[in-house]
């Protein structure tokens, strides 16, 4: 069973450490593409990221990747759509039996991944989409999030017949079978997507409204710095929602950022 990762990047140095090692740890192969979408590129007027997600990226490939799991690509399209065909395409020659599509901002615990293999060789299904523990303004507190398309199986498909279907799923032919999908109640996804620095969510925040043709559905508060949802009053009624975790239930990668 070959299981490969592709991994779409831009300004990611929080998180994208974690990310690759966690990634590792299951993975065959991981291709990660860096570099923003046309509506991003507007705001940074820079195609490459302006932080150290590259030298990162590098870094571990040469210091932590023996194996020659990763590779590094660049690209600059249109939109997220445009960006997600262009990885599937990269990762489509290493003949995936399982495709992860993915974020430089999402880990996997070490003590679940004996858990999602299993999964992969057991399940009648063609699609495994773990629900996500989406962090907020530190690593202590998180939302439980919805699953989004994120492992694909693909043996034995003829890519032409598949059809990106928006942001994060795909059809196959004219009955979808990625649609009777598999959502594990032990496997989650660890996404600290709302933990990165002040600047980083401001971006997210501008170039997701560009993008979606409307305002992203979250507030920030520029006293305190915190994002939150609108559907909330304010900063303070949306942690009162939130779950707690303590350091040792985090996967060791982010574990180790705390330190």
């Amino acid at each position: 069973m070959k299981i490969i990762a592709g991994i779409q990047a831009y300004e990611e140095e929080d998180f994208i450490k974690p990310t690759l090692l966690s990634l590792k740890q299951f993975c065959d192969k991981i291709i990660v593409v860096e570099g923003c979408w046309e509506n991003t590129l507007k705001i940074t007027k820079s195609k490459r990221s302006r932080d150290k997600t590259v030298e990162i990226i590098k870094d571990i490939i040469k210091n932590n990747d023996k194996e020659n799991k990763i590779e590094l690509h660049y690209y600059n399209g249109k939109n997220q759509k445009a960006h997600r065909l262009h990885i599937l395409n990269l990762c489509w020659k290493y003949k995936p039996d399982w495709y992860l599509q993915g974020d430089g901002d999402e880990i996997f615990h070490e003590k679940e991944i004996p858990e999602l293999i299993n999964l992969m060789k057991s399940t009648k299904k063609y699609s495994i989409n773990p629900k996500h523990k989406l962090f907020w303004n530190d690593l202590y507190h998180y939302e439980l999030w919805n699953p989004t398309g994120r492992f694909f199986k693909f043996t034995n498909l003829n890519k032409n017949k598949l059809i990106y279907s928006g942001c994060n799923n795909y059809k196959y032919l004219k009955k979808n079978i990625f649609t009777d999908q598999e959502i594990p109640d032990n496997i989650y996804i660890y996404h600290p997507s709302y933990v990165k620095n002040f600047n980083r969510q401001l971006l997210k925040w501008n170039h997701r409204s560009l993008d979606d043709s409307k305002k992203f559905p979250h507030k920030i508060d520029h006293k305190l710095k915190m994002v939150y949802r609108s559907k909330y009053m304010n900063v303070h009624d949306f942690q009162n929602q939130l779950n707690k975790i303590s350091i040792s239930e985090l996967p060791f990668f982010l574990q180790e950022k705390i330190k």
